[in-house]
């Protein structure tokens, strides 16, 4: 459940949010008011996702984690009372490296969407694409930030700002790799050791080859986080038996959505141990 303790910002935030993805420009009351909540340097260094709410608290069942990158957008479904993943798919997006126009990336959002099976949240991880990689004003920066607003909205349906609770929620990435311990400049290989590790430590983590046999020991230490539950081979199979790209890009979504459950959902006291610790 997420309450108010970690939920610093209202309706504000969640305005300063669209306008930082849409081009529209916040009103300056807004900024002030926002400056102020967040004046802490410790809530200004932690603040987990946005947007938050003040009040209000959240439950669900089904949370799915969505990982955008220009060759594809895609997703994790994780039952919070199961504690497991059960679905997962994806979506081709972007073939070229020019600026695409807003009805092709329109077009492909409403796709994702209609593939995306129906959640009570969704999850994105909050990416500034401004250190390495790809740069935020470059034309795939601006297709990737375009879809994410875009999907933003579309996932949203009838969401009204003062008079219900956002469904799509962002999580910072120094949460994720704060959290998981995830090596930096290498972080989309470690995640899929990590999945791979809660795998291997399940009843049915042996219908992974010996392929993946020499990724590290099963003992579970200090720096290991992750305690999802693994109960359908088939599952696992679906994951672990396609290409590199599609299990780092799986990999992401679900921890994700594993993050986010624990810190804002569960309020999971290993975890925001965990978090603390690491800063």
């Amino acid at each position: 459940m997420i309450s108010s303790k970690k939920l610093l910002c209202n309706r504000v935030l969640m305005k300063s949010i669209l306008s930082k993805h849409l081009g529209t420009k916040s009103e300056e009351s807004s900024t002030s008011t926002l400056k102020k909540k967040v004046n802490d340097s410790a809530l200004k260094k932690w603040a987990i996702v946005s947007p938050l709410v003040e009040t209000k608290q959240l439950t669900a069942q089904l949370v799915t984690g969505i990982e955008v990158t220009p060759i594809a957008a895609t997703w994790a479904v994780l039952d919070v009372h199961l504690n497991e993943v059960v679905d997962c798919g994806t979506y081709p997006l972007f073939s070229e490296d020019g600026k695409a126009c807003s009805s092709v990336i329109l077009d492909l959002v409403h796709r994702v969407k209609e593939l995306i099976p129906p959640s009570d949240l969704f999850v994105l991880e909050e990416k500034l694409w401004t250190k390495g990689g790809i740069k935020s004003n470059s034309d795939m920066g601006i297709n990737l930030l375009t879809f994410q607003a875009m999907l933003y909205t579309l996932l949203n349906e009838n969401f009204v700002p003062d008079d219900s609770l956002s469904k799509v929620f962002y999580i910072q990435s120094k949460a994720i790799l704060k959290l998981f311990k995830l090596k930096v400049g290498n972080e989309r290989v470690s995640s899929q050791h990590i999945v791979q590790r809660m795998m291997r430590r399940s009843d049915v983590g042996y219908v992974l080859d010996n392929r993946w046999e020499n990724i590290g020991s099963l003992d579970v230490g200090s720096d290991h986080y992750g305690q999802l539950s693994w109960t359908n081979p088939e599952m696992i199979k679906r994951i672990w038996s396609r290409d590199e790209l599609w299990r780092e890009n799986v990999s992401n979504a679900i921890l994700a959505a594993h993050a986010f459950t624990d810190l804002c959902l569960r309020e999971d006291g290993n975890a925001l141990r965990l978090l603390w610790k690491r800063a």
